[in-house]
């Protein structure tokens, strides 16, 4: 069933290509290496994004809500 759904499958049967112009692996460009001393993550990132800063603020604003509710309820 998931062989039917694959995508590197259909492309090659309904393509003019060869099949194994599908096959074939998709070049990465190198990153340059990090410092040591970062941890690899910023939330300055974020910054660039506003839809991820929109939704981890949601998700950030519903995690505290949760946890006051559930400390509330404790007592």
């Amino acid at each position: 069933m998931l062989s039917t759904l694959d995508a590197t499958r259909i492309c090659a049967r309904w393509s003019p290509d060869q099949a194994d112009a599908w096959t074939r692996p998709v070049p990465v460009p190198l990153r340059a290496p990090r410092p040591a001393s970062t941890s690899g993550y910023s939330w300055r990132a974020l910054l660039r994004n506003p839809q991820a800063l929109a939704v981890t603020g949601m998700v950030a604003a519903l995690v505290t809500v949760d946890g006051a509710v559930a400390r509330l309820r404790r007592g």
